[in-house]
């Protein structure tokens, strides 16, 4: 029992050097380091490190969370004041013209007296003129849907 106990308390004792030796940086044919005014171990400024991930923050939130929320919010802004009357487009890409608002709900006609319910979520956008000039060269668009 004994001799388990010597041996389990050498093999921890030797794992223990070898992870110090791990730990330790490199001494191999460099020149004896001179003491430094930083922090243990000569691991660099803290500010350093925190100047970095400011700056990733901040280009995640400028190129990432702040053109996804104006996105939003035009979308939202798109949804709120959609009325009777304003030729749409939907997120399948079915052009038509709001016949009715319901609630969440839009009743759009896409030909004469062919009218179907969308949620108001499946709105993607308004269709203006500068759209129709741009679709009137597109032979597969009905031009009634447009005009």
């Amino acid at each position: 029992m004994q001799t388990l106990i010597a041996h389990s308390t050498l093999l921890a004792g030797r794992s223990l050097e070898l992870l110090a030796f791990w730990l330790q940086p490199s001494q191999a044919g460099a020149a004896p380091a001179a003491p430094s005014a930083g922090p243990a171990g000569g691991a660099g400024s803290p500010f350093g490190s925190m100047g970095m991930l400011l700056v990733f923050v901040a280009v995640f939130y400028f190129f990432i969370i702040r053109p996804g929320n104006k996105q939003r919010t035009e979308q939202e802004q798109l949804l709120k004041s959609v009325m009777k009357g304003d030729r749409v487009v939907t997120t399948g890409g079915m052009y038509g013209i709001v016949s009715g608002v319901d609630g969440d709900i839009v009743v759009l006609e896409i030909s004469e007296k062919v009218r179907v319910r969308f949620k108001k979520e499946a709105i993607a956008m308004r269709v203006t003129d500068k759209t129709d000039d741009k679709k009137s060269a597109d032979k597969d668009t009905p031009s009634s849907v447009l005009k």
